[in-house]
């Protein structure tokens, strides 16, 4: 297919992120260029790099398999890739959450905790999630300031910003694939495949998985989902400021506006989403790629599902 036929994807689409750093085609033009280059590892070889199963251990019986997006596992180190397109409240409470999950599952009966492995998260955002700062890339750890001193550096979680990506480009790894992240357009990938040579091998993968017909399709569900997710969630916020103000002024005071928002905004976004999933349903997409796009859980999605059957 000539690529005048078809506008190529953005990187940052679930079925983008996830096929250019999984699927065993990419590994070395992809996913060892990436992590020679985030970890700083320009020894690095294919043979020492794994694509894990996503699936995290369950705690208790009946509980769904809690899934993320991307783990690959080195000798002594485990990385974890998360894609977030949308930001919610808790989303820095998520991210703790899945985090220490995986860090801990990894002990087992009768092993030591001398066998734990490092593990860095790596979250990409298209949003604002640390709002105290314009630093477009943060990196989080166990550390007293005060007394400078970190307690380990076997937890690390990294947080990338898209949304604040400057144009002009400071040559770190974060600006070059976080700007590979953030494009859109053809001429933005070719750019920085003609000036940075390793997202040569991303840009040509993404270029391939854009004239994909399935590939396309998934991506437009996937985007007509995260567009109508923007709609509704706009509407609910409008119905929540309304009952906020209707109960803050029949209560009284600030509290009772205050909490008629929060609870206009819950149940109008939850509604959406429920409604949205329902939709997605009838789709080629997995359970866990319809709890990623909406932001409900596994067990919400499996739920719907076992209702429409």
């Amino acid at each position: 297919m000539n690529m005048d036929d078809y506008k190529i994807l953005p990187a940052r689409f679930n079925v983008i992120f996830t096929s250019i750093f999984t699927h065993p085609k990419n590994k070395d033009r992809v996913l060892l260029a990436f992590l020679r280059h985030y970890l700083r590892r320009p020894g690095l070889v294919s043979d020492d790099i794994n694509v894990s199963d996503p699936r995290l251990a369950i705690d208790e019986r009946g509980e769904k398999y809690p899934v993320v997006d991307i783990r690959i596992t080195l000798p002594g180190l485990t990385v974890h890739l998360e894609m977030q397109l949308k930001i919610y409240g808790d989303t820095r409470d998520r991210l703790l959450y899945y985090h220490s999950r995986m860090h801990g599952e990894q002990l087992k009966e009768s092993e030591k905790y001398k066998d734990i492995s490092k593990l860095i998260t790596l979250c990409i955002t298209n949003a604002e999630l640390i709002h105290e700062r314009p630093a477009y890339f943060f990196t989080f750890m166990m550390h007293d300031f005060k007394q400078n001193v970190t307690l380990t550096e076997m937890s690390r979680i990294d947080v990338l910003e898209l949304s604040k990506i400057p144009d002009e480009c400071d040559d770190s790894p974060e600006w070059i694939w976080g700007s590979l992240f953030k494009a859109d357009e053809e001429d933005e990938f070719d750019m920085l495949a003609s000036r940075y040579p390793e997202v040569q091998g991303a840009v040509a993968a993404i270029k391939e998985l854009s004239a994909d017909p399935n590939v396309r399709h998934q991506a437009l569900v996937e985007e007509m989902a995260r567009r109508d997710w923007i709609s509704w969630t706009d509407e609910a916020e409008t119905r929540g400021i309304e009952i906020g103000q209707r109960q803050g002024i029949e209560i009284g005071h600030k509290q009772g506006l205050e909490q008629g928002l929060e609870q206009g905004l819950e149940q109008g976004e939850y509604k959406k989403a429920l409604s949205i999933a329902r939709g997605l349903l009838s789709t080629n997409l997995t359970i866990d790629e319809i709890a990623r796009v909406t932001g409900l859980t596994r067990d919400e999605v499996d739920h719907l599902r076992m209702m429409n059957s």
